[in-house]
């Protein structure tokens, strides 16, 4: 019988809490759970700070394929980790 090697799963922790206190914690704990206990590759994004605008059903993202229109810090760091992970 011929085994298999499995890639760990990639985990994007999403903290969208303005403050940083329990949801923020709780995440980071999760996080730090999956990769001791089970091995996984984590990454960690916080809304905290960061410019986001709200959806305004342009359906560009739709339409165009682009993404966003708007480029918030959402377009410029959370995308990119969310493709990366498998789960989020």
């Amino acid at each position: 019988m011929q085994e298999t090697e499995t890639k760990p799963i990639r985990i994007l922790g999403i903290s969208g809490s303005p403050r940083n206190m329990a949801t923020d914690f709780l995440v980071q704990e999760a996080l730090k759970i999956a990769k001791e206990k089970y091995g996984a590759e984590i990454d960690y994004f916080s809304s905290k700070g960061k410019k986001l605008n709200f959806c305004i059903h342009c359906d560009f993202c739709i339409r165009k394929k682009e993404g966003c229109i708007h480029k918030d810090d959402i377009a410029a760091e959370l995308y990119d980790k969310m493709i990366w992970a498998d789960a989020w």
